[in-house]
């Protein structure tokens, strides 16, 4: 199988949509996926988890890889991963990575130990950050691999 050669960098982000909406990058044992950021109400950065912006009626169409850094609709929650790129404004392209290990920008609510399934915590005050997953009808994003050094497992969907 021949190497893919990608031409943007995971910690860049991007005017235009240089790999094609919802392309797929293997980097030794993590897994990144290539999105638009859709949050016209402010930016992310890096360690930060984003959401899907997805629709009920929109089935994994090109809208439904736009990701926003705000929670958008608890009954249609999916989590996209956690953002590569040091500062990503509205509308920008840029790599999320969504499998493997990573790192949280925030700490780990529960608190969880390690090997614990983890999900989604959104207040109106608070950014997103992942806590113990108590709700079974929630997504498990990742697992804590360790704790208190806010190192998971990111377990999010391609």
């Amino acid at each position: 199988m021949a190497e893919k050669i990608y031409s943007t960098s995971l910690t860049e982000t991007y005017g235009d949509d240089a790999e094609g909406l919802g392309a797929i990058r293997f980097e030794g044992a993590r897994i990144y996926k290539w999105v638009m950021l859709n949050m016209p109400e402010g930016s992310s950065s890096v360690g930060r988890i984003v959401w899907y912006t997805v629709d009920p009626a929109d089935q994994l169409t090109p809208s439904s890889l736009h990701v926003s850094g705000f929670h958008i609709d608890v009954l249609n929650e999916v989590i996209a991963g956690i953002v590569v790129p040091a500062t990503v404004a509205d509308t920008a392209y840029f790599w999320v990575q969504i499998g493997g290990i990573s790192e949280s920008s925030f700490a780990l609510d529960g608190p969880p130990s390690d090997g614990d399934m983890l999900t989604s915590a959104y207040t109106i005050s608070t950014f997103p950050r992942f806590e113990v997953m108590s709700d079974t009808s929630k997504q498990c994003a990742a697992i804590a691999i360790d704790a208190s050094a806010k190192k998971v497992l990111l377990t999010c969907p391609f």
